[in-house]
């Protein structure tokens, strides 16, 4: 019996060692499953992911031509600001000297002597370019002690006469200068 008893108990062993490991092979089964699902998810996810990736380096690509676009107009402006700056510097220079050349000849027209006369020369006055009177003369045949006011009128004309000269004058002489334009002040 107890050989029966050992049979028996190396049978129930051997099918407690069968059954676990068909449950071992069933376990196995279900996590090698699990394990396909989860590998199926990741590689969805490292799909999904290189996508991304290619996007992103599509936008960077546009970007960085963008960038260069935005340098490139950068410089452009730069160079046309230098050549400004150039021009401007340029122009100044040319004010600088137009300034003294009329500031040379408004001295000029300043310091000349212009000469005007009414009736024929009886009454003469003198003055310069600043309109400032250097002389008067009469001549003895313009004075008549009965006819004052004849012989102030002379004097008004023959004033008048000559600020008109100087005045025509530097208009002239300046119209030269500013290419006929009417510039305040000169």
């Amino acid at each position: 019996m107890k050989q029966k008893k050992s049979g028996s108990a190396r049978r129930i062993v051997c099918l407690v060692l069968a059954a676990v490991m068909l449950l071992g092979l069933v376990s196995n089964a279900a996590s090698s499953s699990e394990i396909k699902k989860e590998l199926s998810g990741l590689r969805n996810q490292q799909a999904e992911l290189k996508k991304e990736r290619e996007a992103l380096q599509a936008k960077i690509k546009e970007n960085q031509s963008k960038t260069q676009t935005l340098v490139d107009k950068k410089s452009d402006i730069d160079q046309q600001i230098s050549m400004t700056q150039a021009s401007i510097s340029n122009l100044n220079e040319q004010v600088q000297q137009y300034s003294l050349l009329i500031a040379n000849k408004q001295a000029e027209l300043e310091a000349a002597e212009y000469t005007g006369s009414a009736s024929g020369e009886m009454v003469t006055v003198k003055m310069n370019g600043k309109h400032e009177v250097l002389s008067i003369t009469i001549k003895p045949e313009a004075v008549d002690p009965d006819d004052i006011e004849m012989l102030e009128d002379m004097v008004a004309a023959a004033i008048n006469a000559t600020v008109k000269q100087v005045d025509e004058t530097a208009e002239a002489e300046m119209g030269k200068l500013t290419g006929g334009l009417n510039i305040p002040g000169l």
